[in-house]
């Protein structure tokens, strides 16, 4: 919609409930998108390299998983 904020650029207080909405919306899809990397480089023998982006993709998992927690009082 033209002239409306940009919804990233909202901080929480300045939300409404639809924003907040989207915000927990696409946090789950990023923690989902996470959580199918994850598994899927855990089907096969893991090199060091792949040591790596597993632990990178489950702190960056964490990292939107206590966010997500922080913001979900806000959605009442």
């Amino acid at each position: 919609m033209p002239g409306a904020p940009a919804r990233n650029n909202l901080t929480p207080e300045a939300m409404d409930a639809g924003d907040r909405v989207h915000v927990y919306r696409q946090m789950i899809i990023h923690l989902l998108d996470l959580l199918d990397s994850i598994l899927l480089l855990g089907t096969t023998p893991w090199t060091q390299y792949q040591q790596d982006i597993i632990a990178n993709y489950t702190t960056a998992f964490q990292n939107v998983l206590n966010r997500l927690c922080d913001l979900w009082p806000m959605i009442n």
